[in-house]
């Protein structure tokens, strides 16, 4: 009998360890969530500017990225509600179903040396063209004819500031065109939730029990508490 009270009285404390943990995890995951929504309030709707940076004659400007718990407030609250309106306006979908957004603000600001050229009919006409821009002026009836090659780059990557420090994401957005600069960034995508590692499930296998006198390895089918050191 005494062994059987020592075994119950370490299950008892096994229990009473993995309950504590339980809430300190819980409490944890509260005042995380509570620091994002006052970043969220705080950046209005942006995304933090990290750093700009020139590379190759090409402004990159680093934002950070917001990774958010999936609901209606925080997603509201990172895009800011008028821009959230808009898009469940214009997609006609809830922001509860929109898992990923991205709005990026750019200007694109140029001198251009224009040719004087004479169209097919006779027509003199001013006109430039580069990789990205078709532009035309006709004189004539002082109208101006352009078409333009769009092209961004957003490159979503993780860094840590040292070995040891956390994890942070981060943003990288550019043009190919570098008369184009990154003014600003709006979005969000949902956080991946862990794999709950605890649970109650059904075991199988051999432990210690008393066969009449004799301590022996006696098979055993029980129902516990689990907690999943490995995942397969």
């Amino acid at each position: 009998m005494k062994l059987i009270h020592k075994f119950l009285f370490c299950g008892l404390i096994v229990l009473l360890l993995c309950s504590i943990g339980v809430i300190i995890q819980q409490d944890a995951k509260k005042r995380q969530q509570d620091q994002s929504i006052s970043q969220l309030i705080e950046n209005k709707g942006e995304n933090q500017i990290i750093e700009k940076y020139t590379r190759d004659s090409v402004v990159h400007t680093v934002f950070k990225d917001r990774i958010i718990n999936n609901t209606t407030n925080e997603k509201q609250l990172a895009l800011g509600k008028t821009y959230a309106d808009s898009i469940q306006s214009a997609l006609k979908i809830s922001i509860d179903k929109i898992d990923q957004v991205t709005k990026i603000n750019g200007r694109l600001e140029a001198q251009l040396t224009l040719q004087t050229k004479q169209t097919d009919k006779g027509q003199t006409i001013k006109t430039h063209k580069d990789q990205y821009l078709d532009l035309a002026y006709f004189p004539d009836t002082d109208s101006l004819q352009f078409a333009y090659n769009l092209k961004l780059n957003e490159a979503r990557y993780s860094d840590r500031s040292w070995l040891f420090a956390a994890k942070k994401n981060y943003i990288d957005v550019y043009s190919d065109d570098k008369r184009i600069t990154i003014n600003g960034l709006q979005s969000y995508r949902i956080k991946e939730n862990p794999p709950n590692r605890f649970g109650i499930g059904v075991s199988a296998g051999y432990g210690l029990g008393k066969d009449g006198n004799i301590l022996r390895l006696l098979p055993y089918v029980g129902v516990g508490l689990n907690y999943n050191l490995i995942e397969f």
